[in-house]
Order: structure tokens, then sequence, then C-alpha cells
């Protein structure tokens, strides 16, 4: 956008003919994507080779494998980085220059497997250690999330997201201090902690392949044992990501207390509680 701006106070008149001379926003907006997707070659190489990352990740996001989607994940990455754990090392590299074997690579890289790749080639399938540190901005994931769709990552934080080839800078659902705020108004014993871990929660789930349900009730024991015939009660406890994406993944709603505690999993909300419910009963989507 400098540079366009540049350009026209160089001109004669500059200003004047703005509208005709230069590029509209979309077209700043994609070149600024493509030369941001510079940005991991020249962190991860010793010699960077100039690739056009946006447009070759965008087609290979846009290819189908027999049918079905590129859903995956690839870290661009310097092979040799000691935080590199290969499960399997290709005795020749896939040059990422070619976009359907691209593809075909991708459709092996499942959940805990990562394709590794640099801004060249492809080296094989693993995954970084545990113990990297993403602040050291040496390895940049891509997550293919859908048909056309994918975002590019430093350890946690998005930094860009590309849907059809349009790229975007991520935002969040919904304003996270606005969320804590409402959160421990209608939970007057609620703590602003309390909210924050319910956001972080909320997270997980909107990262997640499925759909699923979170209800928060005062009343979160009594209503737990009022719908014990169509779900599955627990000994009420701290609920963690890592239980979220456990528990989450049959059908039902999971029940929290406002501190968070979770009181039942598997909750089926389908018509009147009765003697006759049972926790495998039918559920209905409401939207």
């Amino acid at each position: 956008m400098l540079h366009e701006a540049t350009e026209e106070l160089h001109n004669p008149d500059p200003g004047r003919f703005t509208r005709r001379s230069m590029r509209d926003a979309e077209e700043i907006i994609r070149i600024a994507a493509k030369d941001f997707l510079h940005t991991p070659g020249l962190s991860i190489e010793k010699r960077y080779m100039y690739t056009d990352l946006f447009d070759l990740l965008n087609l290979v996001s846009s290819l189908m494998y027999e049918g079905t989607k590129g859903i995956g994940r690839l870290v661009l990455v310097d092979p040799d980085n000691e935080s590199v754990d290969f499960l399997a090392k290709f005795a020749e590299p896939v040059p990422i220059r070619k976009p359907r074997w691209v593809r075909k690579v991708l459709q092996m890289a499942s959940t805990g497997v990562v394709i590794i790749a640099d801004s060249e080639h492809i080296y094989g399938l693993g995954s970084l250690k545990k113990s990297h540190d993403p602040s050291a901005q040496d390895a940049f994931t891509i997550d293919f999330l859908d048909h056309y769709h994918g975002e590019l990552r430093c350890g946690p934080q998005v930094l860009i997201r590309s849907r059809y080839a349009v790229p975007s800078l991520p935002q969040e659902p919904f304003d996270k201090k606005t969320f804590i705020a409402n959160y421990v108004r209608l939970f007057p014993q609620a703590l602003q902690e309390d909210g924050l871990h319910l956001w972080e929660l909320l997270q997980v789930q909107l990262r997640q392949e499925h759909g699923s349900m979170i209800v928060v009730a005062e009343d979160a024991a009594s209503e737990a044992q009022r719908l014990h015939k169509q779900g599955t009660n627990l000994v009420p406890v701290q609920i963690s990501e890592a239980l979220l994406r456990s528990v989450s993944g049959i059908d039902g709603t999971i029940l929290l207390d406002p501190k968070g505690l979770c009181h039942a999993i598997g909750v089926i909300l389908d018509g009147d509680a009765n003697e006759e419910c049972t926790p495998s009963g039918p559920v209905r989507i409401f939207v």
C-alpha cells in the first residue's frame, strides 16, 4: 500500500486521478499475502530460494484426491533442525513446485503426523518435538483445514488465513473481553478466570472438525441428576482442553457449572426428560 502511495506521489498532480491509477484493496491484499509467504523461507533456510508459496499452497488445497478434500498439516522447517522428528524420510525429496504430487503426500498426513518441508522440497513425514520453542520462529505450520481453505501459523499464533485464494487476517469469532464480561455478569459467583477458562474451551471446540455443545448452568449438579437417564453423569471434575476433546467426541451436551466443573456428558436434550429416556437416544441439532 505504501509503495502504491509513493508511486502516486511521484506522478504529476498526485492524488488527482487515484481512482484510476491505484490498485484496488483486494489486489493490494493479495500482493501483500504473496509477499508475506516468503517470510517462512527467509526464516528457516540458510540459502533462500524464491518460491511462490501462496499460490502453490492454495492450488494444493484446491485439489481433490480420489474424491476427498485435502485436510492435513505441513511444517515449513529446516529438515536438519534438531526439533524435527522424522517418522519416514523420503529417499528423494518431493519438489514442492509439483502441486499434484504434494497433494498426494498430503493425503498421508493424519492426526499427529505432518509433512516436513522447506520452501523447495518435501522431505518426509514426522512431527515437531514437544520441546520445540515457537519463539525461535524457525518453524511455520500450514494447516489445510478444508477444500481451498488453510492458514499459516507460528506456534499457536495464526498469521494469515486463506479461503478460495482470498487472504485475510485472523479474527476471533467473538470478542474475548465482551464474552468474559458477559459471563461474570450472568454468573455472579464466577470469577474472570472462570470466564477465561470457558473462552479457551470454546476455542478448542471451534478448531474441531465436528460439532459439540456446552451448557453452563448454576444448577448443573441438580440438572445432571434430573437428566441422568439421558446422559452420563461424572464425579464433578474441572474440565480441561484434553478432556473436552475426548468427551465432545460423542453425541449430546456437556454440562458445566459456572466454575467450569463438568457434571455430565453426552446429555440428550431432545424432548422432555422421562423414565423412558436413555443416553443413546437421538439428538436434534439446534441452530
